[in-house]
C-alpha cells in the first residue's frame, strides 16, 4: 500500500479539485480500503479502482480509465496498482 488514508487526504487537499470532487475521491478511497484484502486476493497484478461506488479492474491503467469513462463519464477515478508499486497516488480525470 502506498499512502495512508490520512496522507492521501492531505495530498488531495493540495490538488486543484473542488470540494465535491475531493469528497467523492475520498469516498472512493474509503471503499478501496474497506475492500483491500479482497481486492488483493482477486486482482493481483491489476490496476484496480473505484468510481461511482463501483469497483473497476483491468490489466492496464489505460484500459481501466477507458472502462471507468464508459460507465461514469466526467467522474474521477481513485485507483491503485495491486501487486506492484507506483511511486505516488494518481489523480485522473475521466473526460
Amino acid at each position: 500500500m502506498g499512502l495512508s488514508y490520512e496522507d492521501y487526504k492531505a495530498w488531495l487537499s493540495s490538488q486543484p479539485v473542488d470540494q465535491q470532487t475531493r469528497d467523492d475521491l475520498l469516498e472512493q478511497r474509503a471503499l478501496f480500503d474497506a475492500n483491500r484484502d479482497q481486492i488483493k486476493r482477486d486482482f493481483w497484478f491489476h490496476w484496480v479502482g473505484f468510481v461511482g461506488g463501483e469497483l473497476q479492474a483491468s490489466g492496464t491503467a489505460h484500459d481501466l480509465f477507458e472502462k471507468a469513462h464508459m460507465r461514469f463519464p466526467g467522474r474521477q477515478l481513485y485507483f491503485e496498482p495491486v501487486g506492484f508499486t507506483a511511486t505516488r497516488p494518481f489523480l485522473y480525470e475521466i473526460p
